[in-house]
């Protein structure tokens, strides 16, 4: 990976360089030192020193308002001043009779008035992010105006309010939405340079389309660091004409050329797991890998799980997900059965819970809604059976549901499934939680593989095994007898006591261990448990960090993540590698997040931060990427009418750029004034006539 780097100075250090040789500062170039966060707890500045919002690289005093740039000999200067001097002691002498100033003598400060016109604005653009975030359709704003002004009577700003469909659908979208956008291009074009060089990035993608319009769209996710902070944004979204993968290329290249960034900064990108994104011939994958060899390509691990889940549960009958949806449903429609259920829970003696609603496509899903059915089991039984002997009512779907639940497999299959589901649903949970994960993602998939095989296979040949990847699940050489395969606590009882036949209970415990089977099977397909670049991240950790045991960053994790820095700086690297285990401050019980920020943190370890910032970035997995393209799609689910992918864009950035602080907190910013102000911008053409992107929700 191609990677361009500028040579600085370390300037004031919190430790000593374990290297001799110390970089003389050229001459002629001014160097910027950002705000250090041991200042604030320094005993000489931490009573009035404080960072600037307005500048979060430099300082500013509490006491006087005044701000300066982030050196120490400022603060100092500060610190000596008259003036400043003057207020602390005013600040901490306690007031007496002697020195309290007669009311003449002291300053009022009085808080500049904002214009009408500005409270006006403000006002209309904050009613527009409240719509925007809580999908308000447009048309309410015909009459919300008038019911606020005639409410709030006393109110002149109230009175003063010009907000109907078209407006408030404009200042969504060309007012918060381009706002926001502009904004975040700011920020990452300010982010594009490092200390080390040009920072690093990774994208992720998803392919919607637009029914209405017989158009595809591309949303691409890009996530970068901005200082400590790893940051996941929206970047932009893109109508393609045609699906296949040079075009879906050609549309990737646009975006990222758009927004001033170069592929050879990319370590990795991540989509879905079609023959059209990753395919070994003629997909995106192989055409990005042209441009850039070192690029890491990852499926989205979350899509892979589910997918493993549902391939395993085909060996079991179909009878038992159609119960999960049937009883959900016999539920969903009626009062009148959920309060006599109610009456059914109280002589049981059983929760009062509500059944869970599955989704239509994922067994994951349907893990908690088979504990639940699983906890309701008696109330339901009897219940059902209560509505098949009614003689007022004729109930064939209670008869349907009682017919599957008096089969007393039915229950043994769902306390199984009870058990091996939330295994794989944990391992989902670790692949959708927010931040980076690709240090945890190898030793996560060996210590799931590896119990899921302990549960049919010899423990003895798993232990012995080097390479877990090496082991065949299908082999029946490496099994268990079939009456050792362990199904869990609550299955096996039920099955001991059954009085069944031998035959039906080998029938079912090879169920069993063929859905064990194909979940390895699955997961050797879907993960690569063996990939040498998860097993070099996970290197990262805190154990190997703190203890030392990896005494080579760059011999033992960075050749699978070449391209990252300049040859130069590999022994810069490697040495400040091995001093963090010996760092008291560093070695504190920190968690992997706060940890790695705490260094980033410090310039002293600027090359080797550059490092692990693009290991980090690799999108294994990311619940904020997820949560994007949830968003995309009820914003698109939400539309009646054809919404452009330009107005998407703008939605979905207003959407998320108000979800951080939420509508009631929400302020506008300067650029957000600016572009109200002109009505060209506000009332920019969209592509669509009527102007109304938001369209009209029922």
């Amino acid at each position: 990976m191609a990677s361009s780097t500028t040579t600085t100075t370390s300037g004031q250090s919190d430790s000593p360089s374990p290297s001799p040789n110390k970089k003389v500062k050229e001459e002629g170039k001014s160097y910027s030192q950002k705000f250090r966060e041991k200042w604030l707890t320094d005993e000489k500045y931490a009573q009035w020193l404080r960072r600037d919002p307005a500048d979060l690289n430099k300082g500013k005093c509490s006491v006087c308002g005044t701000s300066f740039v982030s050196k120490r000999s400022n603060l100092d200067d500060h610190a000596k001043g008259l003036k400043h001097l003057k207020r602390m002691k005013e600040r901490l002498e306690p007031i007496t009779p002697a020195n309290r100033k007669p009311i003449e003598q002291v300053e009022v400060q009085t808080p500049k008035k904002t214009s009408k016109a500005k409270e006006k604005m403000r006002a209309e653009i904050k009613l527009g992010a409240w719509a925007a975030e809580h999908n308000i359709p447009s048309r309410a704003f015909d009459h919300f105006p008038d019911v606020l002004a005639k409410t709030l009577s006393d109110s002149k700003v109230a009175q003063s309010l010009h907000l109907k469909r078209t407006k408030v659908s404009n200042v969504m979208t060309n007012v918060i939405g381009q706002g926001f956008i502009e904004d975040t291009e700011k920020e990452i074009t300010c982010s594009a340079k490092d200390r080390m060089g040009k920072r690093k990035y990774s994208v992720t993608i998803d392919v919607t389309t637009d029914r209405s319009a017989g158009e595809k769209q591309l949303a691409v996710i890009i996530k970068y660091f901005d200082g400590p902070v790893m940051k996941t944004r929206l970047l932009d979204i893109v109508s393609v004409a045609d699906g296949d993968a040079e075009s879906l290329f050609q549309a990737l290249s646009f975006v990222i050329t758009k927004k001033g960034l170069d592929w050879s900064d990319c370590v990795g990108w991540c989509a879905d797991t079609s023959d059209v994104m990753h395919g070994d011939q003629d997909s995106v994958k192989t055409r990005l890998m042209s441009v850039n060899p070192h690029m890491a390509a990852v499926n989205r691990s979350w899509h892979s799980a589910a997918l493993v889940a549902s391939q395993a549960c085909e060996v079991f009958p179909g009878s038992l997900e159609k119960l999960v949806h049937n009883v959900y449903n016999y539920f969903a429609h009626s009062n009148k059965r959920t309060a006599a259920f109610k009456t059914f829970q109280l002589l049981t003696d059983t929760e009062p819970h509500k059944l869970l609603k599955p989704r239509q496509t994922q067994w994951l899903s349907l893990s908690e809604c088979i504990t639940r059915l699983l906890e309701q089991w008696d109330a339901l039984l009897m219940f059902m059976h209560a509505q098949d002997l009614s003689e007022t009512e004729s109930d064939t779907q209670a008869c349907g549901i009682l017919a599957v639940m008096r089969d007393p497999y039915t229950k043994i299959y769902l306390e199984f499934l009870s058990f091996a589901l939330p295994k794989i649903l944990a391992f989902n949970k670790t692949l959708e939680s927010s931040g980076s994960t690709i240090h945890m993602l190898a030793d996560t998939l060996r210590k799931l593989y590896s119990d899921i095989l302990s549960l049919y296979m010899e423990p003895a040949f798993i232990q012995q095994c080097r390479s877990l990847a090496d082991i065949d699940p299908s082999n029946e050489a490496l099994m268990l007898p079939l009456e050792s395969t362990y199904i869990g606590v609550a299955a096996f009882q039920s099955l001991t006591t059954l009085n069944s036949t031998n035959q039906m209970k080998i029938e079912f415990l090879q169920m069993c261990r063929a859905f064990l089977v194909t979940t390895c099977e699955e997961m050797k397909n879907q993960f690569p448990l063996s990939d040498p670049l998860l097993i070099a991240a996970s290197k990262l950790n805190m154990e190997s960090v703190r203890t030392g045991h990896v005494t080579s960053f760059v011999s033992e994790i960075l050749p699978h993540f070449p391209g990252v820095i300049a040859d130069k700086e590999l022994q810069r690297v490697d040495d400040l590698w091995r001093q963090i285990p010996y760092k008291e401050d560093l070695s504190a019980d920190l968690d992997f997040l706060h940890f790695w920020q705490k260094v980033f943190s410090n310039e002293h370890y600027d090359p080797l931060s550059y490092c692990v910032k693009a290991i980090m970035l690799v999108p294994v997995a990311n619940a904020d990427c997820e949560q994007i393209f949830s968003e995309l799609r009820q914003i698109k689910c939400a539309q009646s009418s054809h919404c452009t992918a330009d107005s998407l864009m703008k939605l979905a950035a207003a959407r998320e750029g108000i979800r951080e602080t939420g509508c009631a907190d929400f302020e506008p910013s300067k650029t957000m004034y600016q572009k109200f102000k002109k009505s060209g911008t506000l009332y920019a053409r969209q592509v669509q006539e009527g102007g109304d992107c938001k369209g009209e929700q029922n």
